[in-house]
């Protein structure tokens, strides 16, 4: 029987490997090799297989800095194409646990949701799953949370293609453009406290928590609410953000420039502390039409912090191809954004 099976999967491979052109396969493209493992009576049998799917073609480039934080997650499957793109901070765990983890979180709620609600639920569930982690090593002995401790997380863009839909679901700072000849579409809404709706969500959350612990701070945040925030001084200069969480009455920074995030356990709700400091993972999310683009563009916040849409669509637009296209986003960007800057870019041509 295992002659047998041994010649099966010969055939097997030969078959899939002719029924397609080769050409697109380097990078994402209309076509994906998948293995497969199966059991059968104890044994590992390893399956190869191209798969024809929908006709899109994806690249990404990335650039590590100093930090290197950032990671990107690409996968075509039957008739969809799913991109992300995560943009960690605190160390590189967070965004490196999305990476392993969230595809296959979103597709068991797609098993039972349409795109943009299982997005959602994707989202809630991740992040509440690394809050609640215990982290390996010296945190996990004081019984810290989070995935790589308290304190790191990631923001994240992700988006699907499937049948005639693009759907994009955000949290945070990253951003995703559509474009389609001159019209450039910025899919995403940026997570941060320069939007007066988040940034006075966040005060509501920080001050209510901050009571409910009956700290000194919180009669400072009472009385004067602009004391939790932090605008223009040394510690926003130092980080190139405008705006900066900061702990009452002090300068000491507690948070990030971002609103939404994945896995931080610090800033976000618990048992002991059930409004948190008002950092959420819902996401974000729009539809679209494949019609209405003929790129999409993904990328971690420095890159939208060095270009412009515009610039970035014109980067993209003097590429040519997917993976052209994507080197031209990240040699724009890494122009600007200096050495120190992690910079990740994935782009899709929807058109190809």
């Amino acid at each position: 029987s295992l002659i047998f099976l041994q010649e099966l999967f010969k055939m097997s491979a030969t078959r899939s490997l002719t029924c397609c052109s080769a050409g697109n396969v380097s990078f994402g493209s209309s076509f994906t090799s998948r293995l497969r493992t199966r059991s059968s009576r104890g044994r590992a049998l390893r399956v190869a297989r191209l798969e024809c799917v929908n006709a899109v073609k994806f690249a990404s480039a990335s650039k590590a800095g100093k930090r290197g934080e950032d990671a990107s997650f690409t996968i075509q499957e039957k008739d969809k194409t799913f991109l992300a793109v995560y943009d960690g901070r605190n160390g590189a765990d967070a965004a490196q646990y999305l990476k392993e983890n969230f595809y296959n979180n979103f597709s068991k709620e797609m098993e039972s949701a349409p795109p943009a609600n299982a997005f959602v639920s994707a989202y809630v569930g991740t992040d509440k799953t690394m809050c609640t982690s215990t982290p390996p090593g010296l945190f996990g002995m004081f019984q810290a949370r989070g995935i790589g401790g308290a304190r790191c997380a990631s923001t994240a863009v992700t988006a699907l293609v499937m049948g005639d839909n693009v759907v994009v679901a955000n949290a945070g700072d990253c951003r995703a453009l559509a474009i389609k000849g001159d019209e450039v579409s910025q899919l995403t809404v940026d997570h941060t406290g320069e939007s007066e709706e988040e940034r006075a969500r966040m005060e509501e959350a920080i001050i209510a928590t901050l009571k409910e612990k009956e700290d000194v701070a919180a009669r400072i945040a009472q009385r004067d609410p602009s004391k939790v925030f932090l605008y223009g001084d040394a510690v926003s200069r130092g980080t190139g953000f405008t705006w900066q969480l900061v702990q009452a009455g002090t300068s000491f920074p507690v948070g990030s420039a971002v609103t939404r995030s994945l896995g931080d356990a610090f800033l976000s709700s618990s048992d002991q502390l059930p409004r948190g400091y008002g950092m959420i993972a819902e996401p974000a999310v729009t539809t679209i039409p494949v019609s209405d683009a003929s790129w999409l563009v993904l990328a971690s916040a420095p890159v939208w912090k060095s270009l412009g849409n515009e610039e970035v669509a014109k980067a993209c637009m003097s590429g040519g191809d997917a993976d052209a296209a994507a080197k031209a986003v990240l040699a724009a960007a890494s122009a600007k954004a200096g050495e120190d800057e992690d910079l990740t870019v994935v782009v899709a041509q929807l058109d190809a």
